[in-house]
């Protein structure tokens, strides 16, 4: 009897012997293991789990009467879910089986096989058309692990780690592993996932850091490998039957990883006491186009001589009967003289979320300064200041918020405030008829007085300009206005009295916050 991947059993006798060549010749089955799917372009599909041996033989879920090898049912798992990547821990492998054996229509499986006992193990396969490279350099001694490096076309390099931690371990092997990724360049996108039983580890409110509280040396040395490498951990629920968090997904680029889910060995047909995991590393992303825009280059400006000419030609409008031809005199003149003295500069909009401000990115580029002079010389004092800088990084971070005494840590949960607070303020436009003693007219039965604005009124509120303010619509900075609060006070003087006189304003001026 011969199995199928498809579930079709064939008893190859003499008599229908024929029939099975006839269906082979036609030409619409595959044999095994079947057609290879093309992988999605935007990206790698990876699995990972924890097998708790691949040697084994186990029951069939459903019937005891018959054991089958656990590699028979991961290649059922991985050829049902057409993974490009596979990732294995505690394969208990050995070399009497080949790789060749295990997962055929994988075109490179890279293992890691516990030499002298039993246990242990990992193994990495990468389906044929990705171009995969192992990077032994990365591997240190005595530790269970596999690191390849992956390229797609028009992508970016992957450097992806497998890795392995016994129970009971000595904090050397995580070590090891930090300084296998401090080898790797700061430049590299790299993606750590493995079993590392360490099921006391404390994490912060959004589960993706490690908080260092000295529990243990372990834990210290899986904090300081973290923080390091600058990694944020993905999986934020149990990933043991028994409720604890074994199994980690750690990257330094949060944006490549996507779609992470756990399912239940047994809805996926594979026995083992860790939950199957699942993940998509993102390779390809359509970058935001940096906005580029005209802004005066006040360090370049000769405000001395803008002053000066507007002291020998001070601006002067002709009055008219519309005051939008009053303002657009006065701001052409103006602007005239300013770009006499004061270049222009292009600038791109950093692209960067708005909470980063300018204290942040450059704490971020000192840290990766300091982290590229540490992996040159790995001193005591150049480590000191590295974790100096990351503390300081760390402290600028705010995960939670307050409002009414209620604090919110989760994404649900500040949703749920922001809702609320947006609610308090909202309020509806009223239906209700007007009071009785509303006026009929808004005329007034009195007369307001004439209002005139004189010179030194203007020149003050100019000289108090806050120049932090953005530039209004009329694209005016307040600093030029400030800078030459003295020279154009006269002439703004009279745009505001003209204004004040015929009872209107500029339309540009009504569109300004």
């Amino acid at each position: 009897m011969s199995n199928h991947r498809y579930g079709l059993q064939f008893n190859i006798t003499t008599s229908n012997l024929h029939l099975l060549l006839c269906i082979l010749l036609a030409g619409d089955i595959a044999t095994n293991p079947g057609p290879v799917c093309n992988s999605s372009s935007l990206g790698l599909k990876v699995l990972y789990f924890n097998a708790r041996s691949l040697k084994a033989l186990v029951h069939p879920t459903g019937d005891n009467s018959v054991k089958i090898c656990k590699i028979s049912l991961l290649q059922q798992l991985t050829y049902s879910g057409n993974y490009d990547v596979v990732c294995v821990c505690e394969t208990w492998l050995n070399n009497s089986i080949l790789s060749s054996e295990i997962l055929t229509n994988y075109g490179s499986v890279f293992r890691c096989d516990r030499v002298g006992r039993i246990g242990g193990g990992v193994l990495v396969a990468v389906k044929t058309g990705i171009q995969v490279t192992r990077r032994h350099d990365l591997e240190p001694e005595n530790t269970e692990i596999v690191v390849i490096e992956m390229l797609k076309p028009n992508s970016k390099p992957v450097v992806l780690y497998t890795f392995y931690r016994p129970p009971n371990s000595t904090p050397d092997v995580l070590q090891s592993l930090n300084n296998s990724l401090q080898r790797d360049s700061e430049s590299s996108r790299v993606v750590v996932i493995g079993d590392f039983n360490l099921p006391s580890v404390k994490w912060s409110s959004d589960q993706h850091t490690p908080i260092n509280i000295g529990s243990s040396p372990e834990n210290e040395a899986f904090c300081e490998l973290v923080e390091d490498n600058f990694l944020q951990q993905f999986i934020l629920s149990p990933t043991h039957i028994a409720g604890n968090i074994l199994d980690l997904l750690l990257c330094n680029t949060p944006n490549i990883i996507g779609d992470v889910s756990l399912s239940h060995p047994e809805s996926c047909g594979f026995p083992t006491d860790h939950y199957i995991v699942e993940l998509e590393i993102h390779l390809k992303f359509k970058k935001a186009t940096p906005v580029k825009r005209q802004v005066f280059d006040y360090k370049n400006g000769n405000f001395d001589g803008l002053r000066n000419f507007l002291t020998q030609f001070p601006i002067s409008i002709v009055p008219t009967n519309n005051i939008d031809d009053c303002w657009q005199q006065w701001k052409y003149a103006f602007l005239t003289a300013v770009k006499r003295y004061v270049p222009m500069k292009t600038v791109k909009d950093i692209n960067t979320p708005p909470w980063v401000d300018k204290e942040v990115r450059n704490l971020i580029s000192r840290k990766y300064k300091a982290l590229k002079k540490y992996r040159m010389n790995k001193t005591i004092t150049r480590k000191s200041k590295l974790r100096a800088l990351t503390q300081r990084i760390k402290k600028r971070q705010n995960n939670e918020i307050t409002y009414n005494g209620v604090t919110a840590k989760t994404a649900k949960e500040k949703a749920t405030l922001f809702n609320s607070y947006f609610s308090s303020v909202f309020h509806p436009s009223s239906t209700r008829s007007a009071p009785s003693d509303y006026p009929d007219s808004l005329e007034s039965e009195g007369q307001i007085s004439e209002i005139t604005l004189d010179v030194d009124e203007i020149s003050q509120c100019l000289s108090y300009l806050d120049t932090s303010k953005a530039t209004g619509p009329d694209g005016i900075p307040s600093r030029l206005l400030q800078a030459c609060s003295l020279e154009i006070a006269p002439s703004i003087c009279e745009l505001f009295n003209h204004s004040l006189h015929s009872g209107h304003i500029p339309s540009e001026w009504k569109s300004a916050n």
